[in-house]
């Protein structure tokens, strides 16, 4: 009797290989991804040739300023706007920022002067500017306003003590100073006496010593015309520690001295 045929397991047969597909992306994707890459290096590139000319045109400025106005350092100077290359094109800088620090304007100190310029238009060689009108703020504190009426302060020519500076109220401050044991003290009045000029007058006076002392001892005229870019004082106000002083100023020429204002 013949035994049936047993068939194989089909594991054991050989299977056929299939070939294995590799994705690959278009070759028009690797294209737009290198133009990308080269937009945005192109891009910072310019970028940072805006900002570069920015700087550069900033310090230039600030020297022209320095020179114009016969200041003892540039000041600092910022230009708004971006991208600065098409200004620079223009030869026209809609905005740009002054910080002058520490001026001294007829035996006065200016602790700090901030003006903002508008319209700042440059001439085609590039070594002058006029300007179309600013504002500017400028402050005082009052040690140095007291060290400026202490220098008016004398007994027969002789400069006698040193006076403390507060504020007494609007538009006033407070002068104070011991001599010879006695204190002697003052209300001022602060205010324009122009455009240009700063006016102290006492309103009241306090001393034991009205011998030696009186109140004209505390009036005195300081002119400012000899502020930057020749602006015209405009607004005082007073806070606990200085006097912040508003100006303005127009058709300013940056290519050769100022020392009135428009």
């Amino acid at each position: 009797m013949t035994e049936p045929t047993v068939p194989m397991p089909h594991d054991s047969w050989e299977q056929p290989t299939m070939p294995v597909q590799t994705d690959r992306p278009p070759r028009r994707r690797r294209r737009g991804t290198k133009w990308l890459i080269a937009l945005v290096i192109l891009l910072g590139l310019l970028v940072g040739a805006d900002r570069i000319a920015l700087l550069v045109a900033e310090d230039q400025l600030a020297g022209r300023i320095q020179s114009s106005q016969h200041l003892s350092q540039k000041p600092g100077v910022s230009i708004s706007g971006f991208p600065f290359l098409t200004q620079v094109i223009s030869r026209d800088f809609p905005h740009a920022t002054v910080d002058i620090h520490g001026l001294t304007a007829n035996t006065l100190t200016i602790t700090d002067l901030h003006a903002d310029l508008h319209g700042v238009h440059v001439n085609g060689a590039f070594n002058g500017a006029t300007v179309d009108s600013l504002t500017a703020t400028a402050q005082i504190s009052y040690s140095d306003i007291a060290k400026a009426l202490s220098s008016q302060l004398n007994v027969a020519g002789v400069q006698v003590g040193a006076i403390q500076v507060t504020k007494a109220g609007n538009d006033q401050i407070k002068a104070t100073y011991d001599l010879l044991g006695a204190t002697v003290s003052a209300i001022v009045d602060v205010s324009l006496a122009d455009a240009n000029t700063l006016e102290f007058k006492s309103v009241s006076f306090d001393t034991p010593l009205s011998g030696l002392v009186t109140p004209s001892n505390f009036d005195v005229k300081y002119n400012l015309g000899s502020l930057p870019f020749g602006m015209n004082l405009t607004q005082l106000t007073f806070t606990a520690s200085e006097v912040d002083i508003s100006a303005t100023g127009s058709h300013v020429n940056l290519s050769q001295s100022t020392t009135s204002g428009g």
